[in-house]
């Protein structure tokens, strides 16, 4: 199972993010991850986190790839593509958080492959 917390900070990932999640949810979870690998259930559970975000620091991705490393099974790192104008802007990322990313999570997805476009407006019935 794959849940985008996006940033382990409860401040950030609600007030900033908007994503309803609260930390005693993510406490929740990896209790249960945790009684069901001590049943030797075949189960995995990673975190994915957002970096490149404007309001979200690299300290506080690093700080979220080691809470979620060791709460759940990995974390799989997200470089945020702004989508619509009111979304956040897009930060540069350092060298450093580049290097720590790639040795410290599953996968890091630069945003670099080809993605689906969103369309915004209906027209004649279409999306």
């Amino acid at each position: 199972m794959r849940i985008g917390f996006e940033v382990f900070d409860e401040n950030i990932r609600n007030n900033v993010l908007r994503k309803g999640i609260p930390q005693s949810e993510i406490y929740r979870l990896s209790e249960i991850y945790r009684r069901l690998k001590k049943n030797n259930v075949d189960v995995e559970i990673i975190a994915y986190v957002l970096f490149g975000i404007e309001g979200v620091t690299e300290d506080e991705v690093i700080r979220s790839v080691r809470e979620f490393n060791k709460l759940f099974s990995g974390v799989i790192a997200i470089r945020y593509k702004k989508y619509l104008p009111h979304h956040p802007q897009p930060v540069r990322v350092s060298k450093q958080l580049a290097s720590f990313l790639e040795k410290n999570t599953l996968l890091v997805d630069w945003g670099e492959e080809d993605f689906w476009e969103l369309k915004t407006k209906i027209n004649h019935g279409e999306i």
